[in-house]
């Protein structure tokens, strides 16, 4: 027979990771035995009149609790607010990438000004702004949070952002530029307006967005994204993340193995491991340098990365065009 507290976790689960008082009221479970759960470490107390279910929180990524902490600000100021900046990012599903995530953020519907508590950043209604709903909950529309969100830290962040929106192809570079007209003058839109010269929807992953901001630092050449391998009969042999068709020079972001191409369930690591070392052989065999780069030569970029990879598409120039 369920208790109040496993009536409690299905109703946390079901709010998106967190309840609040009136929920657990709701359930039965009163403040006494609130306060005992979060005496026992089995609860979390996030802010006032809220908490959640500390197995299951703290195994979460920052990103993520604070997600769940954005949400119970929500749930706490029912249709007063809606997700924005940051949080709304995140519950589109878009990486952040060097964000204060500190404060979540809300953008007030009910005209009150802008301020800031201890757990909630609360921004100043923007009449043009749009909404989706999601969970229940109202969120700033996709091009909207990308531009909040990406005006909070710099034009690497934003490119992260922006790559990954573009990617989930729920919009465009018109729809952002359109959306950033009511940014014009918003502190931090300089960055987004970068980002979105660089924009690339090819792009697959924070890494390979970061790896193009490299390239866009230290002065090298664009590469081309997602490019298909070929041998001289037509069969491809692989798609390699960047690729320079001017120095036949190839760049692999690494940490993909597992989660992306590759991996099957039924190989062990080592297979796997063993699967890509054939598909780089193979790639290297049509005539191209390769470099493997992994987050922490990207993250933040770093000179000696781009030496090394500016003087690996210069060997493999000379090399395979010879020149």
């Amino acid at each position: 027979m369920f208790s109040g507290m496993d009536d409690l976790r299905i109703l946390a689960e079901a709010r998106g990771g967190g309840f609040t008082t009136a929920d657990a009221t709701s359930v039965g479970v009163g403040s006494r035995l609130l306060s005992a759960a979060v005496q026992r470490r089995e609860l979390v107390r996030l802010r006032r009149g809220g908490y959640a279910f500390a197995d299951t929180y703290l195994r979460l990524s920052p990103e993520q609790r604070f997600l769940v902490r954005a949400r119970l600000e929500a749930d706490l100021n029912p249709g007063r607010v809606a997700l924005s900046h940051r949080a709304a990012a995140l519950e589109h599903g878009l990486p952040l990438v060097d964000h204060d995530l500190r404060l979540v953020d809300l953008a007030r519907l009910d005209r009150q000004s802008g301020r800031k508590t201890s757990t909630a950043r609360h921004h100043e209604t923007v009449t043009a702004r749009e909404l989706v709903e999601i969970g229940g909950r109202a969120v700033s529309a996709l091009p909207w949070a990308v531009w909040e969100a990406g005006t909070c830290a710099g034009p690497a962040s934003a490119l992260v952002l922006v790559d990954a929106a573009l990617h989930s192809g729920n919009t465009d570079v018109e729809e952002l530029r359109r959306v950033g007209e009511h940014f014009a003058h918003v502190k931090g839109s300089p960055a987004v307006r970068t980002a979105l010269a660089l924009a690339d929807p090819k792009a697959e992953s924070p890494g390979e967005s970061l790896t193009r901001w490299l390239c866009h630092v230290f002065r090298l050449p664009m590469p081309d994204s997602q490019v298909e391998i070929v041998d001289a009969s037509g069969r491809l042999i692989g798609r390699v993340d960047f690729a320079w068709e001017e120095f036949r020079h190839v760049v692999e972001f690494d940490g993909k193995i597992k989660y992306g191409r590759g991996f099957d369930p039924k190989k062990t690591p080592e297979q796997i491991v063993m699967d890509e070392r054939a598909r780089e052989t193979a790639i290297c065999r049509q005539r191209w340098g390769m470099t493997r780069l992994v987050w922490s030569q990207v993250h933040p970029p770093a000179e000696a990365t781009a030496r090394h990879l500016h003087d690996e598409m210069i060997w493999s120039r000379r090399r395979y065009l010879g020149r």
